[in-house]
């Protein structure tokens, strides 16, 4: 990656948009960046890992996993450059990566550390005002699946997973049980989950990979089909 080429990746990424071209190279030039190349299949990061970066993809995509449902099942997608891992893990009282993160292609990342963050939020408003948003946003997704609820609808748990766990950029994103097949393990939650599956697949929301695994059509489509619902219960 060149000179101008990192510049402009940085100026696009949230933690810093609205930053002059200035304000980057001072960041640049008082902090110690690290640069990764992974191969294909490398991990990134691992569920439960300490989070004491930040760490931006630059180039290339990766496999993010998200357990879910006490990881009786996982959420995958692909997610390309300008993705940001442990932003929201830095600070207060739990600290571990929620995900695992590995090398989808061969790609490159960048990091640095959360004290040079702090310092980073200190030097500039700018900075403090795109982290704070980043991170009320995250706190703002929990908030919103347990104030909506489910009311026995696959397509909301759908939706608000998809909101809380994946990002508007995502790729190929897919849902996949662990143990046995996703219709048992959402009956207990869901009243004739095999059911609503069949429905949301008749409409285009989700294909049926097997017995274990769903793939999501369109991660738009399918938030803005449960807005739009009234929270139906697709049977």
């Amino acid at each position: 990656m060149t000179v101008l080429s990192m510049f402009e990746t940085l100026m696009s990424l949230p933690l810093f948009k609205g930053a002059s071209h200035e304000q980057i190279s001072l960041f640049v030039e008082k902090t110690h960046l690290s640069f990764n190349s992974y191969e294909p299949g490398d991990t990134i990061v691992s569920a439960s890992d300490i989070c004491r970066n930040v760490c931006c993809l630059l180039s290339g995509t990766m496999m993010v996993e998200h357990p879910v449902f006490s990881g009786n099942m996982v959420v995958r997608e692909i997610v390309g450059h300008g993705r940001f891992l442990g932003v929201e893990r830095l600070f207060g009282l739990d600290n571990r990566f929620a995900m695992s993160a590995r090398a989808a292609d061969k790609c490159g990342t960048m990091e640095f550390s959360k004290n040079q963050y702090l310092a980073l939020l200190q030097s500039n408003q700018i900075f403090l005002m795109n982290s704070l948003n980043y991170i009320s946003r995250h706190a703002q997704k929990c908030e919103s699946f347990i104030m909506d609820g489910c009311n026995g609808s696959l397509l909301s748990v759908l939706a608000h997973i998809m909101d809380a766990k994946t990002s508007p950029e995502s790729m190929m994103i897919s849902l996949e049980s662990v143990y046995a097949p996703l219709s048992d393990c959402l009956s207990t939650a869901l009243p004739s989950a095999s059911c609503q599956i069949d429905a949301l697949a008749r409409a285009g929301l989700v294909s049926v990979v097997s017995d274990h695994k769903l793939e999501i059509s369109s991660r738009e489509r399918l938030i803005n089909a449960y807005r739009k619902s009234g929270d139906k219960c697709w049977l």
